[in-house]
């Protein structure tokens, strides 16, 4: 089926990690005996991803609880959000879209209580991973441009450029192929600039699948060759794996089913080696369809009973309905209708518990087509009413224009947002402007009322001074006019005491005469 490896594309960064046993013995090493700390916290995270990129989901999930519950004790947020987020992909990787997003949730909220610009990019992004598999399209476009505004902020270029690969998916997966590759080419471009060969190869198979589905096969080839260079150069065997399926799905689709199934068996071989599950059981699924068009129900049989006991292993919900749907098929080709029905109907059960509406519709559309062939044709028309609406949510046009609107709706309120926060921006600084201009006046007006009163002060003491001095110059005036008068006085009263009084020489005279006697 198409969508098992879009979805795989989905998916293929984390698989080409250090997806290797080494980590884990790692790891594991490393936890015997450890500290009940957040490092053991942060250890249990690693090794939880390293068993989910193997396909272990059970044993991931066994190391997310215990983290999550380590960090609860030590109240240690940022080891329950990466637990919690742990947990939600296990849980989306297993088709459990209800469980995914109730944890995925919790991630988040603790990521927006910490302030964790990164972390919330992470979590919108898985949301929408969600949201994509569970085929909410309009929803998982609106998780995708919300991390891509936090990428934006953060000039997280790669994660720019992941985050508009996966919205090329969402609309590869509508059939909207124009502007799936419009999505596929900018994330290329910007993985062209960073130059990471894994990243480039992505883009390259994402290119690959567009020209596939419009059948411009030689293109699709093109593609699929570069990223095979570059993961051959990089030595990506996950990648180089989800390469080869690629190439395989164009060969079936052309007819060529003797180079498809030697790219499905290349395929194979490198998830084996790479010990990834969920990747052997896609590839055996391919292969048992390939077998099942060249007119080998034996064989085709055998491998997609071996993909679908695989996902039942790991406990893959999505996977087992899709191999139903496979098996049933191949029992319609076979005319044992007993056993396609039985097929048909689990995963048609299965995939309403998970709300897969793509598998809903493969489902029904088999299930008409067998009522039909058996001559039932009230529940064949019943069936084919329910394919009929489920390929209808799927596919129409009305479909396509939301995800466009809420793409649109989201830019026009980013938009929105950014010219009420530069309105704000230029408000805030017209009232700065406006309180300094207030204060400058208030101090101004502060100092002139300073200087008049200093300025009145110092005439009024001018004048009090003046008037001082005048009454000193009257006073003085005043003193030596009555100086005068006594020295007037002082002087009249002598001339009159000179004119009385004999002089010395008469008196002198006088004394002499009066010896002579």
């Amino acid at each position: 089926m198409k969508r098992t490896w879009i979805i795989s594309g989905i998916l293929l960064f984390v698989f080409s990690l250090k997806g290797q046993q080494k980590l884990v013995d790692s790891l594991e090493l490393s936890l015997n005996g450890s500290k009940p700390d957040t490092n053991r916290v942060n250890t249990l995270g690693h090794l939880c991803k390293a068993h989910w990129q193997k396909g272990n989901y059970n044993k991931a999930l066994e190391c997310a609880n215990e983290a999550l519950g380590l960090s609860e004790k030590l109240s240690f947020k940022k080891g329950k959000a990466a637990s919690y987020n742990n947990i939600g992909n296990i849980y989306m990787f297993w088709g459990d879209h209800k469980k995914a997003l109730e944890y995925l949730f919790q991630s988040l909220k603790l990521r927006e209580e910490m302030k964790d610009l990164k972390g919330m990019g992470v979590c919108y992004n898985n949301i929408g991973n969600v949201y994509i598999n569970h085929s909410e399209y309009n929803k998982a476009i609106e998780y995708y441009l919300r991390s891509k505004d936090i990428r934006e902020k953060l000039k997280d270029e790669e994660g720019i450029a992941s985050i508009l690969s996966n919205i090329g998916n969402i609309y590869n997966r509508q059939g909207d192929y124009a502007r799936a590759l419009e999505y596929y080419y900018q994330s290329l471009r910007k993985r062209e600039k960073l130059g990471d060969k894994k990243s480039l190869a992505i883009s390259s198979n994402n290119i690959g699948n567009i020209y596939h589905s419009l059948t411009d096969n030689g293109k699709a080839i093109e593609y699929y060759k570069k990223a095979e260079k570059l993961e051959t150069e990089t030595e990506d065997k996950s990648g180089l794996a989800y390469t080869y399926n690629c190439i395989g799905s164009v060969y079936m689709d052309s007819g060529d089913y003797a180079h498809s199934l030697e790219y499905y068996f290349r395929s194979l071989k490198l998830r084996r080696e790479t010990g990834n599950k969920d990747g052997i059981a896609i590839s055996m699924g391919n292969i048992g369809n390939i077998y099942s068009h060249m007119g080998d129900p034996k064989k085709a049989l055998e491998y997609l009973f071996g993909a679908l006991k695989i996902y039942e292993e790991i406990d893959n919900k999505e996977g087992m309905e899709i191999e139903m749907v496979n098996i049933g098929r191949v029992y319609t080709e076979q005319k044992n209708y007993r056993q396609a029905l039985v097929y048909l109907n689990k995963s048609a059960t299965l995939a309403a518990i998970v709300g897969d509406v793509e598998t809903l519709m493969e489902a029904y559309k088999g299930l008409s087509e067998i009522y039909s062939l058996t001559g039932k044709d009230k529940p064949a028309l019943e069936t084919y009413k329910q394919y009929i609406v489920f390929r209808d949510s799927l596919f129409n046009e009305e479909t396509t224009k939301k995800s466009v609107r809420a793409e649109m709706n989201f830019d026009f309120e980013k938009k929105e947002a950014t010219v009420k926060l530069e309105q704000e921006k230029k408000e805030a600084i017209a009232a700065a402007e406006k309180k300094k201009q207030r204060i400058i006046l208030l101090a101004i007006s502060g100092l002139g009322l300073l200087i008049l009163g200093f300025a009145i002060f110092a005439y009024r003491s001018f004048l009090q001074k003046k008037k001082a001095n005048e009454e000193i110059s009257k006073q003085k005036h005043i003193i030596e006019e009555k100086q005068k008068e006594i020295l007037d006085s002082i002087y009249y009263a002598r001339r009159i005491q000179r004119s009385l009084l004999p002089s010395e020489k008469y008196v002198d005279r006088r004394l002499r005469k009066l010896m002579k006697r």
